[in-house]
């Protein structure tokens, strides 16, 4: 690996460090690192965590990054998933204030909020600023 631009390595994938929670996502971005290395020899692996660990639930959203208020903006509802249906109410622009009644400061860390929610009923809180509504 002799004459590996590192600083360059790091400016392209530690802008991804802060949108990563998980194992399994941390190893697709190191496979994606260590495959544009092309040495041999290199590799990354995952493990299934055991029963009962975590188990984080997907909204099936995309939220916008640049959001600097209370709770997540939603950016996209991703087709085929749990909340793309027009009775969630969901849809871009709509802040998704609370989950299961625990409010969600500006900033701050809401993946552990859906964690063991999985295949069960989560309950969101939302305000629709185009129509003033929550």
């Amino acid at each position: 690996m002799g004459g590996v631009d590192w600083a360059g390595y790091r400016r392209a994938y530690e802008r991804f460090l802060p949108h990563i929670s998980n194992s399994w996502d941390f190893t697709e971005m190191l496979s994606e690192m260590l495959g544009e290395l092309n040495v041999s020899h290199t590799g990354s692996g995952y493990r299934a965590r055991q029963p009962g660990g975590d188990a984080t639930a997907a909204l099936g959203l995309f939220f916008d990054e640049s959001y600097t208020g209370a709770g997540l903006r939603v950016a996209e509802v991703i087709e085929g998933g749990p909340l793309a249906t027009a009775r969630s109410g969901v849809r871009p622009g709509v802040v998704i204030e609370k989950i299961d009644g625990t409010a969600i400061a500006p900033g701050a860390e809401f993946d552990s909020l859906l964690n063991q929610k999985a295949g069960k009923r989560v309950e969101l809180a939302l305000f629709d600023p185009a129509g003033n509504r929550r």
